[in-house]
């Protein structure tokens, strides 16, 4: 948002957030970091809309329909995949269309099914750890088996998140020379680089690993990396077709 131009930034910000633990903390962050609320205060951008619904919804008519009585130019939709898809769907039935539309929960728009939204799931915004558009360690390997195994046309997070394990358990292996897991744990979170299908990554002493994300948006039936620039396949709709 901020290597936006001016004219192209939000004004008033909605949230609708699945009552569950991960897209909870998307919203409201963890002991004061991080969260979508955090994020427009720091911006000074109002919240215009904050609500929850439950997991088993099905219909967000409501939601919708105040968001776009409280002008949002800036929607995120928390939601794990099926909640997701319900609100691409409404939104798109009740001419809701603001300027920017991240579907910011699960890693949704990489998944097969979006492409039978159709028109409902074009411009929206998401979030994704890799694409195939990417030179990393055999994620080639891996798009070529998703197409030709399972028919994917592009690789899910999932997919890249699973091989990536596999590649730094198999790094760990042959670096420490055992299978004693407290040797692994402290061989992987030791300051080690691992090559892997996100990249060079490396885990921090709570054995989380290094940022490795990028910003996509659904345009022309496909995923296109928007962000960062360095990785960048397409330049972003704003506002959203």
């Amino acid at each position: 948002m901020d290597s936006l131009p001016p004219d192209q930034r939000p004004r008033r910000i909605g949230v609708v957030t699945e009552q569950n633990p991960f897209t909870l903390v998307v919203k409201n962050g963890y002991q004061g970091y991080g969260g979508v609320l955090n994020f427009a205060r720091q911006r000074g951008i109002p919240v215009v809309l904050n609500e929850e619904y439950a997991p088993t919804v099905s219909d967000v008519s409501g939601l919708i329909q105040r968001a776009k009585a409280a002008g949002v130019d800036l929607f995120f939709a928390l939601s794990l995949p099926n909640p997701a898809a319900l609100l691409a769907r409404t939104a798109r039935e009740q001419g809701f269309k603001p300027a920017i539309y991240c579907a910011c929960g699960s890693q949704v728009t990489t998944l097969p099914y979006w492409r039978d939204l159709g028109p409902a799931g074009e411009g929206i915004i998401g979030t994704t750890m890799a694409t195939q558009a990417d030179k990393f360690k055999e994620i080639e390997v891996l798009h070529t088996f998703l197409q030709t195994r399972l028919g994917y046309r592009e690789i899910p997070a999932y997919a890249t998140v699973a091989l990536t394990i596999l590649q730094v358990l198999e790094q760990a292996v042959k670096g420490a020379g055992t299978l004693d897991q407290a040797r692994l744990r402290a061989y992987v979170v030791g300051g080690r680089k691992f090559a892997t299908a996100h990249g060079l990554i490396a885990y921090d002493k709570d054995g989380i690993p290094s940022y490795n994300q990028v910003l996509v948006q659904f345009l022309g039936g496909r995923n296109q990396v928007i962000w960062p620039t360095a990785r960048a396949t397409a330049k972003p709709v704003i506002p959203m077709p």
